[in-house]
Order: C-alpha cells, then sequence, then structure tokens
C-alpha cells in the first residue's frame, strides 16, 4: 500500500503499461480430426507482430482493491495453406484489435 508524505495511505494509482513482441509460430501439417484431407495438405500460420497499450487505476478501500482501466491488444498474423485434396492454396493475411474494459477485485487473506 502506497504513503503519502503525511504517512496516510494512498487510495488510489494509475499503472501504464505498453509493449511489443514479434514471432511465434503456430502448425497444423498432420490435419488429424478432419475428413477428406490427405496427408499433403498442411496450414501454417505466423504471428507477425503484436502490440499492446494500456491503463489502469487502482482504487483502495480499506484494504479492498479495485483495479480497473482500458487496455489494447493487437497483432498481424498469417495463414497460408496448401489443400491439394480440395484443389486450394493461398495466403490470409488477419490483423487483430480489441478494446477491453477489465475490472478486478482484490483481497488479502492473511
Amino acid at each position: 500500500m502506497y504513503q503519502n508524505k503525511t504517512g496516510q495511505n494512498k487510495r488510489t494509482s494509475i499503472s501504464i503499461l505498453a509493449g511489443l513482441s514479434a514471432g511465434g509460430l503456430v502448425e497444423n501439417t498432420i490435419m488429424s480430426g478432419i475428413s477428406g484431407l490427405s496427408e499433403t495438405d498442411a496450414i501454417t500460420g505466423t504471428t507477425k507482430s503484436s502490440f499492446n497499450a494500456g491503463i489502469h487505476s487502482e482504487i483502495n478501500i480499506k484494504g479492498h482493491v479495485i483495479e480497473t482501466g482500458l487496455d489494447y491488444p493487437g497483432f498481424d498474423q498469417s495463414f497460408t495453406y496448401d489443400l491439394p485434396s480440395f484443389n486450394v492454396n493461398g495466403v490470409k493475411d488477419v490483423r487483430f484489435h480489441q478494446l477491453r474494459l477489465p475490472m478486478t477485485y482484490n483481497f488479502s487473506i492473511f
């Protein structure tokens, strides 16, 4: 718990977050559980880049902390598919963006 200059407990705090990431690989070259596909069928997906940001505020009410804020995650992903069983192949680019309003309630047991 934070204290101000007079020694009293601070009731609110604000935090900012930001981050970048790149990479990540997801493959399904076995294609098990999907009927009508041959062993040469494959789907590969790669996450190219990712960005997230947010701002959170904590409010302390007699040791019970309520945290809320605003979060933004976003990433680009590319899927390559080659399905000779269906005479289909190509690339699908996906851009994912989301705005979230999280809320948590925290309390001390001990």
